[in-house]
C-alpha cells in the first residue's frame, strides 16, 4: 500500500514537470512572436555608372534594387537644379530600371534620380524614404593641353605640334587608316605636314619641313569635332607659340678675342671678324645689312665677305688698310635674315681701336738720367708693334759710338 502511494505521488511530480514544461514554451513562443522586427522597405543595391563614376551625356543611367519591384507603382523623375529632364524609362529587370535621356545631358552637372514615396515591391513594402541617386556627367570634349604650350617663345624650329584632348576622339585604328581620321589642326601661317593619332585623343603633327625662325604661329582645332561619345567641341579652340628667332651664336676677331663686351682697342689694320650663326643665313640679306664705319668721319669702310658652305659662318676682312689710330664701328642690322626669311634677333654692333700712330713710351737709361753702373746696352720701348727693317736707320747716338751698332728686336 505504500510502496503504490509512493508510485503515483512520483507520477504527480512527473506529470506536473510537463505540464510546466509545455506552458513555458508555449509562453517563449508567444514571446518570441511579440519582438520579431517588421518587414523593411526595398533599398537601392547598385547604380549604373557606378557611385564616383561619370555619366556620359548621351547614355542611358540604371538603378537597381534589393529586390523585385512593381513596374507599375511609383514616379520616376531626373532632376538638374529642380529641372526634370525628359527622357524614357523601363524596369529592364525586375529589379533594375533604366533611364535614357531624350536629349544629351549638360556636361559637369550633378544629376538626382527618384522615386517618390509610392514605389512599392512585389512583397507589398515600401522604402522608408524617398530614392535619390546622384550621378554626374562627364566634362564636355575640350583640348587638355598643347605642345607648345600658349605663348611659348623660342621654340625649336624642329618641333612637332600636339594636341591633347580630354576624351577619347578616335578609335584605335591600324596606320594605313590614319587618313580617314578627323585632321584637327589648322595653322596661320600655314604649314605643311603630316598628322597622326597616336592613342584615342593625343593628335601629333609633324610639319613637312622646319618652322620658319621668329615666327609666331596660330594653331586652331575648330569647334564640332565630336568624341567617340558624339559629344562636340562646342567652341572652336586657339593657342599661338612663336619660333626662335635667328641667332649670332658667337663673334670673333679672327685670332683674336671672342664676344668682346667692351670696346677692342689695339685692333691690327688688317683684321678680319668671323661671325658664325645658330642656322643658314640668306647671304644676300646679311651682306646687305653690315657694314664697318668710321666713327670719326661716318664714312663706310670697304670690307669683303667670304661664307663657309653651310652659310653659317661669314668672315668679314677689309678691304685693304684700317688707318692707324682709328675709331670704327662693325654693324649688322636686327632685320638681317636667315634662309627661311626670319629677322634676327638681335643685331650686332662692337666698336674698335686699331693700332696707335708709334710712340716711344719708355726708355732705358732714362733721358738726363746718370747711372751708377755701366750699362753697355740701351732699351727703347714703343707702344705698339714696329717694322724692325725701317727703323734700323732711325736710330742715332750722339756722339756717335765706335764700331757697327749691334741692334735686335723683341716683339
Amino acid at each position: 500500500m505504500t510502496d503504490n502511494k509512493k508510485f503515483f505521488s512520483a507520477l504527480g511530480i512527473l506529470a506536473a514537470v510537463v505540464l510546466a514544461a509545455i506552458f513555458a514554451s508555449i509562453s517563449y513562443k508567444k514571446s518570441f512572436l511579440s519582438i520579431e522586427a517588421e518587414p523593411t522597405g526595398a533599398r537601392v543595391a547598385g547604380q549604373n555608372p557606378m557611385a564616383g563614376q561619370r555619366l556620359e551625356l548621351s547614355s542611358p543611367l540604371e538603378i537597381t534594387f534589393d529586390r523585385d519591384m512593381d513596374p507599375a507603382s511609383g514616379t520616376f523623375a531626373l532632376l538638374a537644379e529642380g529641372q526634370s529632364v525628359s527622357g524614357s524609362g523601363v524596369w529592364s529587370t525586375p529589379r533594375t530600371f533604366t533611364f535614357t535621356p531624350d536629349e544629351p545631358l549638360q556636361p559637369a552637372t550633378v544629376y538626382a534620380a527618384t522615386f517618390d514615396e509610392n514605389l512599392r515591391a512585389k512583397d507589398g513594402t515600401s522604402p522608408a524614404e524617398t530614392i535619390a541617386v546622384e550621378f554626374k556627367t562627364v566634362e564636355a570634349l575640350s583640348v587638355a593641353q598643347t605642345f607648345p604650350a600658349q605663348d611659348t617663345v623660342d621654340v625649336d624650329l624642329g618641333s612637332s605640334i600636339t594636341v591633347i584632348f580630354n576624351h577619347p576622339v578616335v578609335a584605335l585604328s591600324i596606320k594605313e587608316e590614319q587618313s580617314k581620321l578627323p585632321q584637327p589642326l589648322k595653322f596661320t601661317p600655314d604649314v605643311k605636314g603630316k598628322g597622326e593619332w597616336v592613342n584615342s585623343s593625343v593628335y601629333v603633327f609633324e610639319p613637312e619641313k622646319n618652322l620658319k625662325s621668329g615666327t609666331n604661329y596660330k594653331v586652331s582645332v575648330d569647334a564640332g569635332i565630336v568624341d567617340t561619345q558624339n559629344n562636340a567641341l562646342e567652341n572652336s579652340f586657339i593657342w599661338q607659340f612663336t619660333t626662335r628667332s635667328p641667332i649670332i651664336a658667337n663673334f670673333a676677331l679672327k685670332d683674336g678675342a671672342q664676344n668682346p663686351a667692351d670696346e677692342v682697342k689695339d685692333v691690327p689694320l688688317d683684321q678680319a671678324f668671323i661671325v658664325t650663326f645658330l642656322q643658314e643665313m640668306n647671304p644676300k640679306s646679311v651682306e646687305g645689312s653690315t657694314s664697318i664705319i668710321n666713327r670719326e668721319t661716318r664714312e663706310e669702310f670697304p670690307v669683303k665677305f667670304s661664307w663657309d658652305d653651310k652659310f653659317t659662318e661669314l668672315t668679314i676682312a677689309p678691304d685693304g688698310k684700317f688707318a692707324l689710330a682709328g675709331y670704327y664701328e662693325l654693324l649688322m642690322a636686327v632685320d638681317t635674315q636667315s634662309a627661311d626669311g626670319g629677322n634676327l634677333a638681335s643685331g650686332l654692333d662692337v666698336r674698335f681701336v686699331t693700332l696707335p700712330l708709334p710712340a716711344a713710351i719708355n726708355m732705358y737709361p732714362a733721358p738726363f738720367s746718370q747711372e751708377p753702373l755701366y750699362n753697355s746696352g740701351i732699351t727703347i720701348t714703343f707702344n705698339t708693334q714696329m717694322d724692325f727693317e725701317s727703323m734700323k736707320d732711325k736710330i742715332q747716338i750722339s756722339p756717335a759710338l765706335k764700331g757697327a751698332d749691334n741692334l735686335y728686336y723683341n716683339t
